[in-house]
C-alpha cells in the first residue's frame, strides 16, 4: 500500500486463486487491493504450479500432487518478511474455491506461521481433516452459498467433507460455544434470489 514506510510493522494477506486459476486473476476476482491500501496491509497473490493437466493447482495433501505448497508458503513468508517490515504474529491466508482448501490446510499445517483465514467456497478433504495440526487457537471465516454447485454446502463424498462438519471442526478447537448467534444481514438486493445467514461461534 502507498501508506507503506517501513517504520511500522504491517500485516501480510495470502490471495490464493481457484482450481485452474492464476495469481493475476484472483487478484482481480477476490480483489483486496483497495483494502490492504486504507487498512494497510501488504497482499500477496501466489501461483500455484501446473498439474498434471496443466490446471494450476494448489497441494491439499493429496498423494499425486509432489508439489510442496507449504513449503513454498513458508518461503513465501521468509522472503517478504527479509524485504519488508512484517508482522509476522499478524500473517494470514484467505482464497476462492481450491485457494480456500488450501487455506484451510495452512491453518492446519503452518499455523505457527498462519494467524488466521478466510475460505471463500471452500471445505477440506478427509485427509486435511484427519491430519490436520493447528498450534493455536485460529479465527476461521467462512463464506458459502448453500446452492454452490461446484463445492457444494452439503459436501462431495468422498472428495470433501459437509461445510457444517468443517465448521464444527473449527468451533470445537477453537473451544467455541457450539450454539452461534445467528443474524439475518439485510437482503439488499431483493431480485439475486440469495439471502445471507451471518452465524458467529
Amino acid at each position: 500500500p502507498a501508506s507503506y514506510t517501513g517504520s511500522d510493522s504491517v500485516p501480510l494477506v495470502f490471495n490464493f486463486h481457484a482450481f485452474g486459476g492464476f495469481a493475476q486473476q484472483q487478484m482481480v476476482y477476490g480483489d483486496l487491493r483497495p483494502v490492504a491500501d486504507t487498512a494497510g496491509f501488504i497482499i500477496a497473490h501466489p501461483q500455484g504450479a501446473a498439474g498434471s493437466d496443466t490446471a494450476r493447482i494448489w497441494n491439499i495433501g493429496q498423494d499425486t500432487v509432489l508439489v510442496d505448497d507449504i513449503g513454498f508458503t513458508e518461503a513465501m513468508i521468509d522472503s517478504i518478511s527479509a524485504e519488508y517490515n512484517i508482522n509476522l504474529d499478524r500473517v494470514y491466508a484467505t482464497g476462492h474455491s481450491m485457494g480456500a482448501f488450501f487455506s484451510i490446510h495452512l491453518a492446519g499445517q503452518l499455523s505457527d506461521k498462519i494467524t488466521a483465514i478466510a475460505s471463500v467456497c471452500g471445505s477440506m478433504t478427509q485427509s486435511m481433516y484427519d491430519n490436520a495440526n493447528p498450534v493455536h487457537t485460529t479465527p476461521y471465516l467462512e463464506i458459502h452459498g448453500t446452492a454452490d454447485p461446484l463445492v457444494p454446502y452439503d459436501g462431495a463424498n468422498p472428495l470433501y467433507l459437509p461445510v457444517p462438519e468443517v465448521i464444527e471442526y473449527w468451533v470445537d478447537y477453537n473451544n467455541c460455544n457450539p450454539t452461534p448467534v445467528v443474524t439475518q444481514l439485510p437482503d439488499i438486493d431483493p431480485d439475486d434470489g440469495s439471502t445471507v445467514e451471518h452465524h458467529v461461534y
